[in-house]
């Protein structure tokens, strides 16, 4: 009787813990270089670097085409995890810049009709309780500015299903990959 009722308190307990959120933040600041910084319950997972240049392979362009090609999991996983994130901070400020005032004005007008309707896509898809989008046109500096702040939580049991799913889809992948490798 005692082993039954450790094993239905273990139980809950992994229940309880399944179900409480894991709180993130990402924090992206774009002057001259990208300084990118990701937090995971508080702590860094990603420290604040700024990149120099992309490291992009064709290989890494491949696997990248595998990854989400419309029968690939990995795509609509993607779109799971999003529906199930609360975003509970969003701050977007973007300033267009350009050297000449015109070329401002274009870019101005091209990033108003790429950033509204990814923002209310992202609103439609997902639970946004604050957000702060500034967009401004600025004649007189030369180079745009962009700083992006997440804070956001997902459950932990929504993050394992996904886990499962992509899991199945690397499975896929290294067993193709076997695949071509012998017929080679």
């Amino acid at each position: 009787m005692t082993f039954w009722i450790i094993l239905l308190i273990l139980a809950l307990f992994i229940i309880i813990a399944l179900l409480c959120p894991l709180p993130f933040s990402i924090n992206i600041d774009y002057c001259e270089k990208p300084c990118v910084s990701i937090k995971i319950l508080s702590k860094k997972v990603l420290p604040a670097k700024q990149h120099t240049k992309p490291t992009a392979k064709l290989e890494f362009k491949e696997m990248l085409c595998i990854l989400f090609e419309e029968k690939s999991k990995v795509w609509s996983t993607l779109k799971f995890i999003i529906r199930k994130t609360v975003i509970k901070n969003l701050n977007l400020n973007v300033t267009v810049a350009g050297e000449d005032a015109a070329q401002t004005a274009i870019a101005y007008g091209s990033v108003c009709s790429l950033l509204y309707p990814a923002v209310a896509f992202l609103k439609g898809i997902t639970t946004v309780k604050k957000d702060n989008i500034t967009l401004l046109c600025d004649f007189e500096k030369t180079s745009p500015q962009i700083s992006f702040f997440l804070q956001g939580k997902i459950s932990y049991i929504y993050l394992l299903t996904a886990v499962f799913k992509i899991l199945s889809v690397i499975k896929k992948i290294v067993k193709e990959v076997k695949n071509n490798e012998q017929n080679s």
